[in-house]
């Protein structure tokens, strides 16, 4: 088994969002929040992300989930598929595909979407790339690391297309038609530039990271 590292980076009521570390590859991941099980250390059960900390990587393969992979460390309860006779733990902790935290059963779904955002802004702020012509769009998705054939396919997908839309009206409803935007206690952030702004005023009322 090929040993990784998980490290949490957000937890909140919603979800929690890391990276899965295995020497020069990272991945952002998505998970669902931490729900405790006490006095079991592994998190409840189906409902709960798993915790953090170093794990194993066991070859899942079954018809549902072909050509997987599973998380492991009995240590914190996490096993591959079968629990020893009078432990209480989980099993099938998958790394798999998801966009939604709703599609995950105390599984873990990765992606590179930082890397995709960095290099999208750095080639649209720093290079003059046009990023709605696929010529232009293609070399910074694959310097992200992505397979531009599934970039491709993102960009007809009807579901990914109406969050898209659903996100453009809610940014028109305040009045406001570029991103980052952050809002917080009725003021708005708009910008790169602000950013720092916004930390000032998360620390002005008591929220340090």
């Amino acid at each position: 088994m090929t040993a990784l590292t998980l490290i949490r980076d957000y937890a909140g009521p919603a979800c929690t969002l890391g990276r899965l570390i295995m020497g020069d590859l990272v991945l952002q991941t998505l998970e669902r929040p931490w729900i405790p099980y006490p006095p079991q250390l592994c998190g409840h059960p189906d409902t709960s992300c798993v915790p953090a900390g170093v794990y194993q990587l066991a070859l899942h393969d079954t018809p549902k989930f072909p050509r997987h992979f599973a998380l492991v460390n009995e240590a914190l309860g996490i096993y591959h598929e079968i629990l020893p006779r009078g432990v209480v733990g989980r099993t099938s902790c998958l790394i798999h595909a998801a966009n939604y935290v709703t599609q995950l059963e105390g599984c873990c779904a990765v992606g590179r979407e930082r890397e995709f955002v960095l290099e999208t802004s750095r080639g649209i702020w720093s290079e003059a790339a046009d990023v709605s012509r696929d010529d232009e769009l293609r070399p910074l998705c694959e310097r992200a690391g992505l397979d531009w054939a599934d970039c491709a396919a993102a960009l007809d997908d009807e579901a990914l297309a109406a969050r898209v839309k659903a996100n453009t009206e809610a940014l028109e409803g305040l009045g406001h038609w570029g991103v980052p935007l952050f809002a917080f206690e009725g003021e708005l952030f708009w910008g790169q530039d602000r950013i720092g702004d916004v930390a000032t005023a998360l620390r002005g009322a008591g929220l340090e990271r």
